[in-house]
């Protein structure tokens, strides 16, 4: 943290790509690379991510947004112990399961909106 103060305020605020030290947190990582302005984007993002989430839920109650919401409250609490970030399986999971909520692909299909089997050439 004492490199971090010795760093000039622009580079508070946009980040310092040189700081040796590496945190085993991934805020402070962030904090230090991206800057304030760059913390302030990642957790706006992760804000948005979870408020659209909880509105898809509380619109829907389907027990997928409840999952997704789950693995970004995981996320969040993994992050002030350790890089969850360099760990690429988790990565998969909560930008895979992220997207497919937030694209749309969690909508189900009635068997009326498929039409019969009937009508299937």
């Amino acid at each position: 943290m004492g490199e971090f103060r010795q760093v000039s305020l622009i580079n508070k605020l946009i980040g310092h790509p040189n700081i040796k030290s590496a945190p085993e947190n991934d805020f402070l990582r962030i904090l230090w690379h991206n800057g304030m302005l760059g913390l302030a984007f990642f957790l706006l993002l992760i804000f948005q991510i979870n408020y659209f989430i909880v509105y898809r839920y509380f619109k829907n109650k389907d027990p997928i947004f409840l999952t997704g919401l789950l693995v970004e409250v995981i996320y969040l609490t993994l992050g002030f112990g350790f890089c969850v970030m360099f760990n690429p399986a988790f990565q998969w999971l909560l930008w895979g399961i992220v997207g497919f909520l937030l694209g749309g692909g969690s909508r189900r299909i009635s068997p009326l909106e498929m039409g019969s089997v009937n009508n299937v050439v």
